[in-house]
């Protein structure tokens, strides 16, 4: 299921909030997941679909 504004679905916006949670776990600090945060993550999911779509 996609969520509109996101462009990602439910699946990915989950999996993005856990790895924050468990790096933040992992290093002892806060989750800090920002706008900037999102982007890179856009850019490279952005550039893994245009990769699968060259092969």
């Amino acid at each position: 299921m996609v969520i509109p504004a996101l462009c990602n679905g439910c699946r990915e916006t989950k999996m993005i909030e856990v790895c924050d949670f468990i790096n933040s776990v992992a290093q002892d600090i806060e989750v800090t997941l920002n706008f900037e945060d999102g982007h890179r993550i856009a850019e490279i999911s952005n550039g893994c679909t245009n990769i699968i779509h060259l092969v």
